[in-house]
């Protein structure tokens, strides 16, 4: 009995926040547009559902997914999971965050996406319009093919550029920027140790044939019908 007279007055202050207007309401991150062996964060999800900041969608072994966020449209392939963050203030793009499986995208020219994978950030070089595939391989490691467009990978201090049409497997150093100090006895000065000369490489590009290329192929058509103009089939 003493704990509904505690939430009587709970309950009161929702509900007049609620007529007042206090609430603000929840922007919609997007809508998916086809679904098969999906769910969105503890749930299945068909085409049509709404989508909102910090939700997960996940495909399973023979799923896959479609969304139109942003004005964008973002495919995710078989085993693949990806969760959904909104622009800030700080940062003006809408963030996916693939933590396994593939994700394929399409973006328009104004459209601001980025594709966080192991860590790194993936968006288009420039603004004109772009798609492209990432593939989570392991922890420090994803697969790119930029089909559309050149993409930027930002891990780090280190920067890499992937021309249109190219594909590599990236490898990520996550190792310690400083050399550790030189070991000292208890009671003893620590040692100075000299910087290193030259900036260490985050990114380690590895070239791979047209295999990349020839899965987005694969998949490309759920995009293409959105944002491929006649001349750049």
């Amino acid at each position: 009995m003493n704990f509904v007279l505690r939430l009587i007055p709970s309950l009161l202050l929702l509900s007049l926040l609620g007529r007042s207007g206090a609430i603000p309401p929840v922007d919609i991150f997007g809508m998916v547009t086809q679904a098969s062996d999906a769910s969105l964060s503890y749930g299945a999800v068909s085409a049509g559902a709404s989508v909102y900041d910090g939700d997960t969608l996940a495909t399973g072994a023979n799923g896959t997914l479609t969304l139109r966020a942003t004005s964008s449209m973002i495919h995710l392939g078989t085993r693949s999971r990806v969760t959904l963050r909104s622009a800030s203030a700080a940062d003006k793009c809408a963030q996916f965050t693939l933590s396994a499986g593939t994700v394929m995208f399409a973006t328009p020219q104004t459209a601001a996406i980025e594709i966080r994978a192991d860590q790194a950030d993936i968006r288009p070089a420039t603004q004109v319009p772009s798609s492209g595939q990432i593939t989570v391989i392991t922890p420090s490691s994803f697969e790119i093919f930029a089909r559309r467009g050149a993409l930027k990978i930002q891990y780090r201090d280190d920067t890499e550029m992937i021309g249109e049409g190219r594909s590599y497997r990236v490898v990520l150093d996550a190792s310690n920027d400083d050399a550790p100090s030189a070991k000292t006895a208890p009671g003893d000065q620590p040692k100075s140790v000299k910087a290193p000369s030259h900036k260490r490489k985050r990114i380690v590009l590895i070239a791979i044939g047209g295999g990349a290329a020839a899965a987005a192929g694969a998949g490309a058509w759920v995009l293409s019908n959105d944002y491929e103009s006649p001349d750049r089939p």
